[in-house]
């Protein structure tokens, strides 16, 4: 029977601190790797909208782009976004998509339950214990099928809400799609393949820089990102948006570009330099919002994995450190 985090290590629960944040495993196959994807391209030609970066400096909008991940637990959270492997023999768990209706065939309900390839350990954003959005990332080498959740929990007290039939739930009530399942043996966008859980409605887990590029020396694709709010429009390769600050410079789906002259504050082959080399040639992409209804403040950055090397390093590359960049540190591409 899978459990979360927070079930599993429920002896670190009167001190989180000292719960063991996990070391990622390196992946075999990467998602989309053989398949051309935007992420890929790097935007080091590509023109800048002038009056867009003019903006990010204005004291509205400036504000700093953290890159923290793998912090040992700080109010019960270690920053960035874990993922767990999955294969063919994983068995499947009945999860109830809160977002989506029940829907009645004559007298007969059918239940919004997905089959869920999920692992006995569940790793998801917000461990250790029941933080943020709570993504869940599940991704299988063998069939190169991604599953992406949002708000996924676990609790007795679900199979009230769902009528007995599931310990396992997601999705926001009356919000998009709780998981999807992605096929990463055809192109993101080809025909049948879902929309995703995160408001620009792209998939996020080939956006997340992991550790082991680290260890490569260089990140080959654009980083996730999120604003506190945007503005409501999208742009680019977003097919959603949930931002709603009216005249804001960022729109979902906005690809930004790290200046050439910030990536040289930061030393030749430390983890800060191989992430702002990413930054520079293939940007980042904002993809969804960390506050609510017409914020205006709050945290924003860059999606790495919940990987403690990111934090204490490995030896031979040191942790990532206070990058302290800045919004303005950016040039808005021109869409």
């Amino acid at each position: 029977m899978p459990s979360t985090v927070q079930q599993a290590d429920s002896q670190y629960a009167l001190d989180w601190s000292k719960w063991p944040v996990p070391t990622m495993p390196d992946l075999k196959v990467v998602p989309w790797g053989n398949i051309d994807s935007f992420w890929q391209h790097d935007l080091l030609s590509e023109p800048v909208d002038t009056e867009r970066t003019n903006a990010l400096s204005l004291s509205d909008y400036d504000l700093p782009i953290d890159a923290d991940a793998g912090n040992a637990p700080w109010e019960g959270v270690s920053y960035g976004m874990p993922f767990n492997i999955i294969n063919n023999a994983t068995p499947l768990t009945k999860v109830w998509d809160m977002s989506r209706p029940i829907t009645w065939n004559w007298f007969t309900p059918k239940f919004p339950i997905t089959r869920v390839p999920l692992p006995n350990l569940v790793r998801r954003g917000g461990d250790p214990t029941n933080s943020f959005d709570m993504h869940c990332i599940a991704w299988n080498e063998e069939s190169k099928i991604l599953w992406e959740a949002i708000v996924l929990n676990s609790s007795p007290f679900n199979r009230l809400k769902t009528f007995g039939q599931c310990d396992w739930v997601c999705g926001y009530d009356g919000g998009g799609r709780g998981i999807e399942r992605w096929d990463c043996n055809k192109p993101w966008d080809a025909p049948g393949q879902p929309m995703g859980v995160v408001a620009a409605n792209v998939p996020k887990f080939p956006l997340v820089a992991r550790w082991e590029e680290i260890q490569k020396g260089r990140i080959d694709h654009m980083i996730f990102a999120v604003l506190p709010n945007y503005a409501p429009e999208k742009v680019g390769y977003a097919r959603g948006t949930d931002g709603d600050w009216v005249g804001h410079p960022c729109r979902a789906g906005e690809r930004l570009r790290l200046k050439a002259e910030v990536v040289q504050r930061f030393a030749p082959g430390t983890a800060a330099r191989i992430v702002a080399q990413a930054l520079h040639e293939f940007g980042m992409m904002i993809g969804d919002r960390t506050r609510g209804k017409g914020a205006r403040t709050g945290p924003a950055g860059i999606e790495l994995t919940q990987d403690r090397r990111w934090d204490q390093g490995d030896g031979n590359i040191g942790p990532i450190g206070r990058m302290g960049l800045m919004l303005s540190d950016f040039e808005v591409i021109a869409q």
